[in-house]
Formats: C-alpha cells, structure tokens, sequence
C-alpha cells in the first residue's frame, strides 16, 4: 500500500497545473494565454519578478524563473534540459495582418455597407491585431481560434477560423482576403 501512495503522489504533482490562485509551474498553466510563467506566478511578458528581472517567454534570462527550454531537436516540449519543465515560446498566431472585405450578413443592420474595406495590423498585446477605419478597433485571436475585441466602441466575438467571422451586437459579417 506504501509503495502504491509513494507513486501516486509524484502524478498528483506532475498534473496539478494551474491553482485558482493562478499559481502555475509552465507558461500554459495560465489561464490568458498571453501571459509567463514566472516564479510560479502568471504575469504579462515583460512584467518584473521576484528578484527584479524582467519576465519572458522560456529561454529568456528570467522567463518561467530561468528555466531555459532545450534548443535541440525537441524544442517545445514540456520536458527541457535535465527533466526542468518548461514549454518554449509563446503561442503562434495566425497572420491576420494586411487587406480584408467585411462582408455583412446583413448590410441593413451594419450600416447599409455590402462590403467594408479594412486593415488589420499587429497590435502591441500578443495576437492582438488593430482594425482600421472604418471598422476601427482591436480584434484578439486565442489559441483556439476565438476573437474578442472591441469595434467601434462594441463587444465582439468571432472565429478566426475558415470562414473568419465576427458578431458585433446585431450586426455579423465575414472576413475576406
């Protein structure tokens, strides 16, 4: 019975992940995933820790408490040099950068446009892109495609995903390149 306590303990740990305190141990125990591991805490990228250095993403001199990530073949991984937990870069974002359509589904309710010429540029918070006139605003992708954002001056949400659409208020319409 002793022995079967002794090998559960180390999964219980292994798998505890994030706290509802938001401690963590890895950069995908945070709940947003634009934030970094750090001295068991989840803080924005470029946040200070504990000991004054400033948070990164893992493999920077103070990002996830100065565990660095292995750079060979298996870069990514949860397990680094010497067995350290770690999980390498941020996540990637898809390219929503250059010209787009919106297309709405209904031009009566969005202000009677067919199509809406806009620009989405990279915005300053990870996979934040900002929306030019006259849409004008912020879109945020997560890693599993889901947009949320604010244009002109209304809650959004959409997907990212083939088709690209979102939904402010009443009005919907779809992202075309």
């Amino acid at each position: 019975m002793r022995g079967a306590l002794l090998l559960a303990f180390p999964l219980a740990f292994v798998s505890a992940g994030c706290s509802s305190g938001g401690a963590c141990l890895l950069d995908s125990d945070c709940a947003d995933f634009s934030m970094v591991c750090v001295d068991r805490h989840c803080v924005p990228p470029g946040a200070r820790d504990g000991g004054g250095r400033d948070a990164g993403p893992a493999g920077d001199a103070g990002g996830d408490g100065g565990v660095v990530a292995d750079a060979g073949a298996d870069a990514g991984s949860d397990i680094g040099d010497g067995g350290v937990a770690s999980d390498g870069a941020l996540p990637a974002c898809p390219d929503l950068t250059g010209a787009w359509r919106a297309m709405p589904l209904d031009p009566s309710i969005c202000g009677g446009s067919a199509e809406i010429p806009v620009t989405l540029t990279a915005g300053t918070a990870v996979c934040e892109f900002v929306v030019s006139d006259p849409l004008a605003g912020t879109l945020t992708v997560s890693t599993d495609g889901t947009v949320s954002g604010t244009l002109q001056g209304v809650e959004c949400t959409g997907s990212a995903s083939d088709p690209f659409t979102v939904t402010c208020g009443a009005c919907q319409f779809t992202l075309v390149r």
